[in-house]
């Protein structure tokens, strides 16, 4: 009968019908995967440009004195006239200061002025920023610095695209809380293992000098770290590893909030603030016992009850 009508029977209707929903289907995922493309470049490119405006203001200082970075600064003028083995050699170092020093060759220097003690330009000195003693004044300076800056407008785009991109479900809250799972363990292991490590490799040089400079200091990352770190996590959640763009933004975003706290936690242990929480007067006290007591206890910052868990807690004494 249908051959006859020309028309089609009930099942080939269903099936053109099904059809039609798959390919509808099909369309919108490859929308939601240009999506989740266009929006990693846009991250890329936000972060980028918050990184060269933070380039053009603070060059690539960390916890160095910017004076000590320049190549005229004495210095680093009096180690090279210590390494160059001339003898008879003598010149005239400038301080910033006004003081006026003589250099012979023997390495003996003459001054004008009371003697001062030449920094070495190997060893990181505490910034010139002066250290916070109340909680407003830490808020204030840290956010004045561009690395918390740089973090917060690249979660505020990951934030924004993942509102795009639809609702939120269980499986967003599952992600938030394994990246912080995920950060804690890292953590812990990144302190222990790689920058307290025996060997030589770069992580622990630094952190070695970290160790050297006077405990109370503004101690915030540099700006090429936490760029790279930023697009490294974004290369990670949102290219290698299979996820849909939605979890993908959620995984990311949930890691950078915790790499973000973390930022704050250590910069906080190293001024002369009060913390007003819990959880960061205990953060402040395990670092100051790290730095002060025992180098090889206290690892953990997000969670210090960590260390209890990992065996690298300490005896369980008072910081004034």
């Amino acid at each position: 009968r249908d051959k006859l009508s020309g028309g089609c029977s009930l099942r080939v209707f269903r099936a053109r019908i099904a059809t039609s929903r798959s390919d509808i289907t099909m369309g919108r995922t490859s929308q939601q995967i240009g999506g989740g493309n266009a929006m990693l470049y846009f991250i890329f490119s936000v972060v980028c440009i918050s990184a060269a405006q933070g380039f053009s203001q603070f060059g690539f200082q960390h916890t160095v004195n910017p004076t000590l970075r320049t190549p005229h600064a004495p210095a680093a003028r009096f180690q090279h006239a210590q390494n160059s083995h001339m003898r008879g050699f003598r010149r005239t170092l400038r301080t910033h200061n006004g003081i006026t020093c003589q250099e012979s060759g023997s390495g003996h220097v003459e001054s004008a002025a009371p003697a001062i003690k030449m920094p070495s330009p190997s060893l990181p000195h505490p910034s010139s920023t002066p250290v916070p003693t109340n909680m407003d004044e830490a808020v204030r300076v840290f956010w004045e610095h561009p690395t918390p800056r740089i973090v917060g407008v690249a979660l505020t785009v990951m934030a924004a695209c993942r509102v795009s991109l639809g609702p939120f479900g269980p499986e967003d809250l599952v992600a938030t809380v394994a990246m912080a799972v995920l950060w804690i363990f890292q953590e812990w292991a990144l302190h222990r293992y790689l920058l307290h490590s025996e060997s030589d490799n770069i992580g622990s040089r630094i952190h070695k000098d970290h160790h050297k400079v006077e405990y109370f200091h503004v101690c915030i990352d540099s700006i090429p770290l936490s760029v790279g770190w930023t697009a490294a996590a974004t290369v990670i959640f949102m290219v290698l590893l299979p996820l849909p763009p939605t979890l993908g933004l959620s995984c990311l975003f949930a890691y950078m909030c915790m790499g973000l706290h973390y930022e704050w936690s250590h910069y906080l242990a190293h001024t002369k603030a009060v913390p007003s929480t819990w959880l960061w007067k205990q953060s402040k006290a395990a670092h100051t016992k790290h730095h002060l007591t025992d180098d090889s206890l206290w690892y953990c910052f997000t969670l210090p009850v960590m260390d209890d868990v990992f065996n690298t807690s300490g005896e369980k004494t008072k910081v004034e």
